[in-house]
């Protein structure tokens, strides 16, 4: 006989558990599926927008973060970045005029 909390388990979507208990150690079943809505079909259709930007433009407007212009500029904590670390962050909006939209994306 199954106690009550492993026939709730059992009938509660893997995700479900992972999300309600980040973190947790032991391996629960993940869905081996395609279906990224989970709607129970197979959607054949991509919808998607693509964006292409200059990575190499320092003065990028997309770019909030360079730690070698942060080194450069003596800001506190930088001074120690080695000069082959060229980590920069991007940020794009996604209503940015730069996108190119294919399919319908939802």
């Amino acid at each position: 006989m199954r106690s009550s909390r492993t026939s709730r388990r059992r009938s509660t979507p893997a995700l479900e558990i992972h999300e309600r208990h980040p973190g947790r150690q032991e391996s629960l079943p993940l869905p081996e599926t395609e279906d990224l809505n989970l709607n129970g079909n197979l959607d054949t259709e991509d919808g998607y927008y693509e964006y292409t930007i200059d990575l190499s433009d320092g003065l990028s407007r997309y770019l909030v973060t360079d730690l070698q212009q942060l080194k450069a500029s003596a800001e506190p904590g930088y001074s120690g970045v080695p000069i082959d670390n060229g980590w920069r962050r991007y940020r794009i909006p996604i209503e940015d005029s730069v996108r190119v939209q294919f399919g319908v994306p939802t």
